[in-house]
């Protein structure tokens, strides 16, 4: 009969061995770690859209992001999903992170006046509008939480009470 010492150790490096393997296998797939669902990193994406130099990639996965910026890759991008918002910037340096509230203080019906076009994948809504230069604002589809913008001269976050909780100036 083993002890439970070696019972112990024998786990252990069977753990240890799964997490060495593990890492192995993710820098051989060029990734540090993988990114959970719901943080701002687009897996892969299932549909873009551009309007007025602006694009919006929704990921495919579950809880995946939303992520919109200048059609040309350059200034800063804003990313919505259920979980989570973010700021980055082209670098991808992340400039705001923010958790989305659970539930809605007060939900609203997204703006109609100046919207030139629209898309949602059911759990992410986009508008865009040509005012001023062109922008696209993005929310959950419920309602709930945080909604980012970017426009051609400014990024943006405004919380479900209308307030803005970042505002960045594009390069």
């Amino acid at each position: 009969m083993r002890s439970p010492r070696s019972i112990l150790a024998a786990g252990l490096c069977f753990v240890l061995a799964a997490g060495v393997f593990a890492c192995a296998a993710a820098a051989a797939n060029g990734h540090r770690r993988p990114h959970p669902p719901g943080t701002g990193v687009p897996t892969t994406p299932a549909y873009s859209e551009t309007h007025f130099g602006l694009t919006c990639t929704w990921a495919d996965g579950h809880g995946a992001a939303t992520t919109c910026g200048r059609a040309d890759g350059s200034g800063l991008r804003v990313s919505v999903s259920q979980r989570l918002v973010t700021v980055r910037s082209a670098s991808g340096k992340v400039l705001f992170m923010r958790v989305q509230s659970k539930r809605a203080r007060r939900p609203s019906a997204p703006p109609t006046a100046g919207v030139a076009f629209s898309h949602s994948d059911g759990n992410v809504l986009c508008l865009w509008s040509a005012a001023n230069g062109g922008g696209a604002l993005c929310r959950t589809a419920d309602g709930r939480g945080y909604t980012v913008g970017v426009l051609s001269t400014v990024a943006v976050v405004i919380s479900d009470a209308s307030d803005i909780v970042f505002i960045g100036k594009q390069p």
